[in-house]
């Protein structure tokens, strides 16, 4: 199972701007709310809840980590995510 597969597509699209994945740049909280019309509050809970999402995946909680043995309910810091590659 993919990364894409896993994970709902708003969900990656969220990550992949808010981190500037996959070669994206990166972008704000205000940046975000005004390109999908929503709060950053809006915003905010849709990351953690995508971010959250991300975790609950084995393969992927292991890349988010840094650690290949990492358990998928291990807690994992939020700025590890630009070590995804898609």
């Amino acid at each position: 199972m993919t990364v894409s597969t896993a994970l709902h597509p708003d969900d990656l699209r969220l990550l992949t701007s808010r981190f500037g994945l996959a070669g994206a740049t990166p972008m704000t909280l205000e940046q975000l709310a005004a390109e999908l019309g929503i709060s950053r509050e809006q915003v905010r809970w849709r990351e953690t809840r995508a971010l959250r999402a991300a975790r609950s995946i084995p393969s992927l909680a292991s890349r988010l980590s840094g650690d290949e043995s990492a358990s998928p309910r291990t807690p994992h810091d939020a700025s590890k995510m630009t070590r995804l590659v898609f």
